[in-house]
C-alpha cells in the first residue's frame, strides 16, 4: 500500500485494543499512535471515539467523524414485535453481557449472543459470537421483542442503530456514546440505564410494546458512503504530503529491514 498509494487514509473504530489491559500488548499502543499520526486523513465513528483517542495519546490528530448507517427496516415484513430479549456483545468483560442476564433474572425468554454461557437454563439460550453470519443476526434482531446492549464502552454501538430501524426498544447503558448516539438517531425507542439493577424493571416496561417502523427514517449505509466519498474526492484534490509519505516511507523500510523474512 505503501509503494502504490500517496495518500493513505481510515477509519478509527475505538480504542478499545488499548484502553482494555486484557486485550492489551506491549507494542499496540505504539500502533495505533504512529498509524495515526502516519496517516494523511484519519476517521472516527463518533466525537466520542475521536475524544478519546485525543485524550488517550495527547493527541491532536484531526479525525473527522462519520456515523454508521443501517440497511435493517427495509421492508415491511422486518417489523415484527417478537418473542424473546436480546442481549447483544460477546465473552469480553466489559461487554458486560453476563451481568445483564444475571439481572434480567429469567423473567422472559432470553437469546444470549456472546457472554459466559452460565447456569444451564430452559429460559435463556446462549449463542457464541463471531461465527454467524450478518443475515442470522438480522433475523435474532427481528424476532426479538427488546435488545439489551449492556456494553461498558463502545466506539458507536452498531446493532444499537439496527434494532432501531427495526422499531424495537433498546436498552443500553447511560454513557458519553450512548448519548450521542440517542441524539444523532432522535429515536423514541432508545433507553438509558445509569446502573444494571434498572434493567429488569425497563424491560419490563418495554416488554409488552409492539415494534412498528420508527418516526425518524434511520440512518442509511448509502448516506455514510456518500459522506466517505465527498471527504476521499476533497482529500484528492490537495497536494500529497511529502514530509509524511517520505516519514511513513523511513518508518515501514526500516521495518522491513530488521523483520524477520
Amino acid at each position: 500500500m505503501n509503494r502504490l498509494a500517496p495518500r493513505v487514509s481510515y477509519t478509527l473504530q475505538d480504542i478499545i485494543g488499548v484502553r482494555c489491559g486484557y486485550l492489551n500488548a506491549p507494542d499496540r499502543e505504539i500502533l495505533f499512535r504512529k498509524t495515526a499520526e502516519l496517516s494523511d486523513h484519519v476517521f472516527t465513528i463518533s466525537e466520542f471515539s475521536r475524544s478519546d483517542f485525543a485524550a488517550f495519546y495527547r493527541s491532536e490528530v484531526p479525525m473527522p467523524v462519520i456515523y454508521h448507517g443501517t440497511n435493517f427496516g427495509a421492508t415491511p415484513g422486518e417489523f415484527r414485535s417478537g418473542e424473546y430479549v436480546l442481549v447483544m456483545g460477546n465473552a469480553f468483560a466489559h461487554k458486560g453481557v453476563t451481568d445483564a442476564v444475571r439481572h434480567l433474572g429469567g423473567t422472559w425468554p432470553v437469546v444470549v449472543l456472546g457472554g459466559e454461557a452460565g447456569v444451564p437454563s430452559d429460559n435463556v439460550r446462549w449463542l457464541a459470537s463471531g461465527n454467524l453470519t450478518r443475515q442470522y443476526v438480522r433475523e435474532l434482531l427481528v424476532n426479538a421483542r427488546v435488545l439489551v446492549y449492556p456494553s461498558h464502552y463502545e466506539g458507536f454501538g452498531l446493532p444499537v442503530i439496527d434494532a432501531l430501524a427495526l422499531g424495537k426498544p433498546v436498552v443500553v447503558r447511560d454513557t458519553a456514546v450512548s448519548r450521542e448516539v440517542a441524539e444523532a438517531v432522535q429515536s423514541e425507542n432508545l433507553y438509558r440505564v445509569g446502573s444494571l439493577k434498572y434493567l429488569h424493571s425497563t424491560v419490563q416496561r418495554l416488554f409488552d410494546q409492539r415494534a412498528n417502523p420508527p418516526r425518524t427514517p434511520p440512518r442509511r449505509w448509502h448516506t455514510a458512503a456518500e459522506e466517505y466519498v465527498a471527504a476521499f474526492r476533497e482529500i484528492l484534490t490537495s497536494d500529497v504530503d511529502l514530509s509524511k509519505l517520505r516519514a511513513r516511507w523511513d518508518l515501514l523500510r526500516t521495518l522491513e529491514s530488521v523483520s524477520p523474512s
